[in-house]
């Protein structure tokens, strides 16, 4: 979805939940914020799943990494959390928004992250494969390459590789971790998350 396209009202309700949401989470110390599109909104367990760590699910809708950079001060005006873990890309491809455009995002989004909480860690998540949108995994390995660059160019950014954790020996996109659309992450795909993600946030957790 290209900015030039878009009505920028789309997610006000949404992001009214989310900003009340965050108001509510503002005096929490070792806050990490979770924030991206529906594969996070709908982690439901998300709290339970990645205790001990004090963890606050900002996902919303369908958004991209334009919405999270759009709306990025409106959510986040509350909040001083320790850690940003970040996933989207999956909507952005979906709507053929090119590569550049992207980066372009998301290099924005980081950007605005510095301005406001300094040096902060930044863990970016891989865009996750799925059986419906198998015609887009040459872009989504494309994509992950460079998300793994930008968090080596940060200095407290790391990745983390769900996409190969989503495959088979041979390859294929593993159906049983998706709801019946194929697309959204059943319980069995969440508990693959949050073994995945927690065992990356214990080990940065005697790093930062």
């Amino acid at each position: 979805m290209n900015p030039e396209e878009v009505d920028i009202h789309m997610w006000r309700d949404e992001i009214r939940q989310l900003r009340e949401k965050s108001k509510s989470y503002s005096e929490k110390e070792n806050l990490i914020a979770f924030y991206g599109s529906s594969t996070i909104r709908l982690w439901e367990n998300m709290d339970e799943d990645l205790k001990p760590h004090q963890v606050i699910n900002l996902g919303f809708g369908g958004s991209s990494y334009w919405w999270c950079d759009y709306h990025f001060e409106e959510v986040f005006e509350f909040l001083q959390p320790k850690k940003m873990v970040l996933y989207a890309g999956d909507n952005d491809l979906e709507n053929n928004t090119p590569k550049d455009k992207i980066l372009g995002f998301i290099s924005s989004l980081v950007d605005k992250i510095g301005r406001k909480y300094g040096g902060i860690p930044i863990i970016i998540i891989g865009v996750k494969p799925s059986p419906v949108r198998v015609q887009l995994r040459e872009k989504i390995e494309n994509l992950n390459s460079s998300l793994l660059s930008i968090t080596k160019q940060l200095n407290h950014g790391s990745y983390i590789n769900i996409y190969r954790e989503m495959l088979n020996f041979d390859g294929t996109v593993r159906p049983e971790l998706f709801m019946e659309d194929q697309l959204h992450l059943n319980l069995k795909g969440y508990a693959l998350w949050k073994k995945v993600i927690k065992d990356h946030l214990d080990k940065q957790a005697n790093l930062w």
